[in-house]
């Protein structure tokens, strides 16, 4: 325990994390640019892929935000442009293989700049990872309901299964053992149903931005963005529950190739060439989304506590 809160007390942590992350991340894009490019396919379409970056910048704004309204929710007030700025910056350490360095950068950031404890960034990450998880099975499991409306037997436990994963995450953390005390006044059931919607923004948002990545390769364009949806939240799921992987990297490739092979719904002639372009998407919409944080100015907050925790 000791030793986390020295790494917690090192601004060098974030340097490290910002670095290392940024430099596997432009690793991974450089990449996948070059497979895009090798395929030989008809020239991509401009306006699709231009519509697919900038619905994932919103999304990105939307994951943020939801992040944020938990952290007011708990009483920790960060200003929103000290968020726009240190999210994507100690968040971007998710390329690092393991997982867990976004989670230690952003309780570093906090703690550093804001002073917020450790199991307070920690908490309300594990209800916001939990929220994206609930609402990503959304598009799914309404799938099976609305092709399965006869059968209660099926449909009643998915329905209560899907309200359950969604509506439960702010119950249950504040209960478990590692939280307990970071949660003084709970998390406000008002605040999470506003978290769920922004939450299912952000999965709309991802969704489009995946159907825009298809359509730029596709012969007659396709405008369901439900099938979009949960062909790209399924393959999000899978990537991270194979968390070792960092941002999923050829883990949601692979899921994507194999939900939109013999898809009717979002017929493409070449999967995993969709597949590699929207991970080229997403990574370009990151990017330009790290570099707004980068640009923001500090709040007054940040700068005054700039000479703290060494580095």
């Amino acid at each position: 325990m000791r030793k986390i809160q020295e790494l917690l007390s090192n601004r060098s942590v974030l340097r490290i994390g910002l670095a290392l992350g940024l430099l596997l991340l432009l690793r991974q894009l450089w990449v996948s640019l070059g497979t895009v490019l090798r395929t030989g396919l008809p020239p991509l379409g401009g306006v699709p892929l231009a519509l697919g970056l900038a619905s994932g910048l919103v999304a990105q704004v939307l994951q943020a935000s939801s992040w944020w309204m938990l952290l007011r929710s708990v009483g920790e007030e960060v200003p929103f442009v000290a968020v726009l700025r240190g999210y994507p910056r100690s968040f971007i350490a998710r390329y690092i293989p393991g997982s867990v360095w976004a989670y230690l950068n952003r309780a570093t950031w906090l703690r550093l700049d804001h002073n917020i404890r450790a199991s307070t960034s920690w908490g309300c990450s594990v209800v916001e990872t939990l929220g994206l998880v609930g609402t990503c099975l959304w598009p799914p499991l309404a799938w099976v309901v609305s092709t399965h409306a006869g059968d209660l037997a099926l449909v009643l436990p998915l329905i209560a299964l899907l309200v359950l994963v969604t509506l439960l995450p702010p119950v249950i953390v504040p209960r478990l053992p590692w939280f307990r005390g970071t949660f003084p006044k709970g998390i406000r059931f008002s605040t999470w149903l506003l978290v769920v919607a922004m939450d299912l923004l952000f999965w709309t948002c991802y969704g489009f931005a995946f159907l825009a990545s298809l359509n730029a390769t596709a012969a007659s364009p396709s405008g369901n963005l439900f099938a979009a949806w949960w062909v790209a939240g399924l393959s999000w799921l899978a990537g991270f529950l194979i968390f070792p992987v960092p941002g999923g990297l050829g883990v949601r490739e692979l899921a994507i190739t194999l939900l939109l092979e013999g898809n009717r719904l979002l017929a493409t002639p070449n999967p995993a060439l969709v597949s590699v372009l929207f991970r080229v998407v997403w990574s370009f919409a990151e990017l330009i989304w790290l570099g707004v944080g980068t640009l923001v100015r500090r709040s007054g907050q940040e700068v005054g506590r700039m000479g703290d925790g060494g580095g």
